[in-house]
């Protein structure tokens, strides 16, 4: 009984463990995501004048073939607004939350919620995140300016250049 009670204690506490691990990786991958995007934000500073220009860009997003292709849920898929005092967006597969301040009409704002509908069973700003985030780029904000995003995910340490195995 008492190796059976040890036992159990090991595992929750093995658990624990990696319970914390995973989270401290998922907060350390999402600063590495946004501080690549705070540059990219620098660059790209394309805004939307009020809420029919985003609801016609988020409809521009959802007719493209990859949304198509990736989004699950693209029947569910809508935008809201919260008030002009609102701190943060939010994105996933039920839709996107914006408030109403200029800071989050921004085209790659945008851009990057609407990334988050395209897998929103995986990690929030993991390797598929940042794969949907750069096609999307690439498609609504420019070749060049996705080359300047990936370059800095790389540099911030979001994206990992693969492993070359040894022979």
């Amino acid at each position: 009984m008492g190796r059976l009670r040890a036992t159990k204690e090991k595992d929750r506490k093995r658990r624990r463990h990696l319970k914390q691990y995973f989270a401290e990786r998922t907060i350390d991958q999402t600063c590495n995501v946004y501080d690549a995007e705070q540059f990219g934000n620098a660059i790209s500073d394309a805004r939307l004048k009020d809420r029919k220009e985003v609801l016609a860009f988020v409809a521009t997003i959802k007719k493209s073939k990859y949304w198509q292709r990736h989004n699950p849920y693209r029947k569910l898929h809508r935008v809201k607004f919260s008030g002009p005092q609102g701190r943060w967006a939010s994105g996933g597969r039920r839709g996107i939350k914006l408030p109403d301040a200029p800071w989050a009409r921004t085209v790659h704002n945008i851009v990057h919620e609407m990334a988050h509908g395209c897998h929103p069973n995986s990690e929030m700003h993991g390797k598929k995140f940042i794969h949907s985030l750069l096609i999307l780029t690439r498609e609504f904000e420019g070749a060049a300016f996705a080359r300047s995003l990936k370059k800095r995910l790389y540099q911030t340490g979001a994206l990992r250049r693969p492993r070359r195995r040894k022979k």
